[in-house]
């Protein structure tokens, strides 16, 4: 059973005023100015909508989009379980992600927060970040194009030096970006 929402609501997300910029070219990476661990990447997409949004309503195949996630196993039809592979000599993270989908004018956001679940017990090789939340924003543009903003709580966990963060966090938008566009050419 789902437990407490560590956010109830899409518009509880942060709205974040002071940004640093860790990456000016597309895929382009910000983070909140002031230290909280929240940060935003954002790219266009050589994909339409109605595919960008199947991909990323389609969370089984989440490890296939997304080569750093090692499984993403459904719980209930709005509720996943999602393992990420870390570089050595991390441990994975994994977190439990409660979506919502919100019908935008020109486009679709898929929002998240961290729940618990019964059947998503804690495991000894990987860090728990029960503070996951985000969402992904698809913007329609011309025909085959999306505009994609990743916004995502970027806590890693503690086994990571405060002085690498910036570099992970950088790392991590570009390539969510990079793999989505990816699936999106394998799906033409």
């Amino acid at each position: 059973m789902i437990g407490l929402f560590v956010l109830a609501h899409a518009s509880e997300l942060p709205s974040i005023s002071s940004w640093t910029v860790l990456e000016s070219e597309p895929p382009t990476v910000k983070c909140a100015a002031d230290g909280t661990p929240w940060c935003e990447s954002s790219f266009q997409i050589e994909c339409g909508l109605t595919t960008v949004e199947g991909l990323l309503s389609d969370f089984s195949r989440y490890p296939v989009t997304f080569p750093r996630v090692l499984s993403a196993n459904v719980l209930e039809p709005d509720v996943v379980h999602i393992r990420v592979d870390m570089p050595f000599p991390l441990y994975a993270r994994d977190y439990i992600a409660h979506f919502r989908r919100q019908k935008l004018d020109n486009g679709v956001r898929f929002w998240w927060t961290s729940v618990t679940h019964t059947e998503a017990p804690e495991r000894e090789d990987t860090v728990r970040l029960p503070n996951a939340a985000g969402s992904w924003t698809v913007e329609q543009q011309q025909v085959g194009q999306s505009m994609v903003h990743y916004f995502w709580n970027a806590e890693i966990g503690l086994d990571i030096p405060s002085w690498a963060l910036p570099r992970a966090r950088r790392t991590q938008g570009q390539e969510v970006m990079y793999w989505l566009q990816d699936a999106c050419n394998r799906s033409k």
